[in-house]
């Protein structure tokens, strides 16, 4: 069990270093499922990599919230 429990905090951090060097930067960015926030008549959240926060445009499309940004 240790065993996985290292393995899987290894992949979350090279996910998230990747996802800082190369899809970040370039605009790609991917939404946090676990911090999905309904506030008022939107959903928001936050990407995964950079931490930025995001809102939902429409089902399965989400965009920075340069708002908040």
């Amino acid at each position: 069990m240790d065993f996985e429990d290292d393995k899987r905090r290894f992949l979350r951090i090279l996910d998230n270093l990747y996802g800082r060097m190369f899809r970040c930067p370039r605009g790609k960015h991917k939404r946090s499922s676990s911090h999905i926030r309904k506030t008022g008549d939107q959903y928001t959240s936050r990407c995964r990599s950079c931490r930025k926060p995001m809102v939902r445009l429409s089902k399965r499309n989400w965009a920075l919230d340069n708002r908040r940004a």
